[in-house]
């Protein structure tokens, strides 16, 4: 465990493990624990330095309450503080739905360089927040109904409903992906609600592919090196990694 800081906001991240960086960025609600029960960790431990973070308003990091606080940019500096302290220059990069916006954002950085991107579940475009800002007050309901594990439900419990409704409280605007000419691996569920805006991410990114999850739903898929084909999918997330 390891903890640094940006403009007064404690910034949790993971460094684990030797070899080229891999940086693992989660999704809304999500914290870094989620890909250690979701098996990407025990993954790519053995050929890589792994670096989880708890992105600000999530997890063990700080937690403002001020809208203005989670600007998608603001989570990208926060990123850049903790590879800075972790000395990281290079590194590759699995996102999972937030986590994957803010990959789109730190490619747009001088000095962030990404040599891989696994991109889940998400697109650049301009982004509606109101779902999930309705579905921050029914949090106790809907995280019991989702069929995931007791662990991730009490992670998912733990979260400061305030903070994620300030996280929620913004749209997002559309993210710049002109300079994204990095290997890149667009994952997206069959049944995610976004699947037409995240197939059209892998067309206009020049030296992308795309890989479709057949049944499986936005937050389903995070999950498949957990499901019946765990080790497919394991050979397809180290493949464009470079192992």
């Amino acid at each position: 465990m390891s903890v640094t800081s940006r403009e007064g906001v404690d910034l949790y991240y993971e460094a684990m493990g030797s070899g080229p960086t891999l940086v693992m960025l989660h999704g809304f609600f999500g914290s870094s624990q989620d890909w250690h029960e979701y098996g990407y960790v025990a993954a790519f431990l053995s050929d890589f330095r792994i670096i989880t973070t708890d992105f600000r308003g999530h997890g063990k990091s700080g937690k403002p309450l001020k809208p203005e606080a989670y600007r998608v940019s603001e989570y990208a500096q926060d990123i850049r503080q903790v590879l800075r302290v972790a000395g990281v220059k290079e590194f590759h990069l699995i996102g999972f739905s937030n986590g994957a916006r803010v990959g789109f954002a730190l490619s747009t950085m001088a000095d962030i360089k990404i040599m891989s991107f696994v991109c889940i579940g998400r697109h650049p475009f301009a982004e509606d927040m109101s779902s999930i800002r309705d579905g921050v007050p029914n949090i106790d309901v809907w995280a019991k109904e989702m069929g995931i594990s007791e662990a991730h439900q009490k992670r998912l419990l733990a979260n400061d409903k305030r903070a994620l409704q300030a996280a929620a409280a913004l749209d997002r605007p559309e993210e710049n992906i002109e300079k994204m000419t990095m290997p890149t691996l667009v994952v997206v569920g069959q049944r995610d609600e976004d699947y037409d805006k995240i197939v059209k991410t892998a067309s206009l990114l020049p030296n992308a592919k795309l890989l479709t999850l057949e049944g499986l739903d936005h937050f389903e898929s995070l999950s498949p090196l957990t499901g019946r084909k765990p080790l497919a999918f394991r050979r397809r997330l180290q493949q464009a990694c470079g192992t």
